[in-house]
């Protein structure tokens, strides 16, 4: 998904006014952040030989 990131939200619908740009901007901005939480999250679990439950 990360690496699709960018692709999916140009794609997903037409031509943005400035406000809704910039609110998709934000949007992709905390995907990221979460994603990493995850990526980080699911890193430490596999160290440990535990798992991760995401809802």
């Amino acid at each position: 998904m990360r690496a699709n990131l960018e692709l999916i939200a140009a794609t997903t619908r037409r031509p943005r006014e400035l406000p809704e740009h910039l609110s998709r901007i934000r949007l992709r901005l905390r995907l990221r952040l979460r994603l990493g939480n995850i990526e980080a999250t699911a890193l430490r679990a596999q160290e440990l030989g535990a798992g991760v439950l995401i809802w």
